[in-house]
């Protein structure tokens, strides 16, 4: 009886917290984009804005734009950047059995982060030479 009670709490608890969180219809339009009655766009965007937030404004369709290529080459970014964490997530996997090519891999993959660190530090201008002896 008393794991029943701790169940239906559980439940009530999931429920409260699922409807704290906030819908996507309680999303407002982007202040830049002027919008009707209908919520149609009546001033149209030519770049995608900076200050967009997917979290507090509703989403933004290509209606929304003068010419649509801003927002497919925000989006086309945005899937890039997934998918170079689905590559990361996908090599992580590979050095878990600890064969040698997922060792080669996992080598191939160090160098490639260190020479994109001394290029940073490089450019920043700090001497590499005089930190590694």
């Amino acid at each position: 009886m008393a794991k029943a009670k701790n169940e239906v709490a559980a439940a009530a608890g999931a429920v409260e917290k699922k409807a704290s969180k906030k819908s996507k219809k309680d999303r407002i339009p982007f202040p830049a984009l002027k919008v009707d009655a209908e919520g149609k766009a009546t001033v149209k965007l030519k770049e995608y804005p900076k200050d967009f937030n997917a979290k507090i404004h509703k989403r933004l369709r290509p209606s929304d734009f003068e010419n649509a290529a801003p927002l497919y080459k925000q989006r086309a970014a945005m899937m890039r950047k997934r998918a170079e964490v689905f590559d990361m997530r996908a090599d992580e996997a590979m050095y878990e059995d600890g064969s040698p090519e997922a060792l080669k891999l996992k080598l191939v993959r160090m160098l490639k982060r260190a020479t994109e660190m001394k290029a940073q530090l490089e450019a920043e201008g700090i001497d590499i030479s005089s930190l590694m002896s």
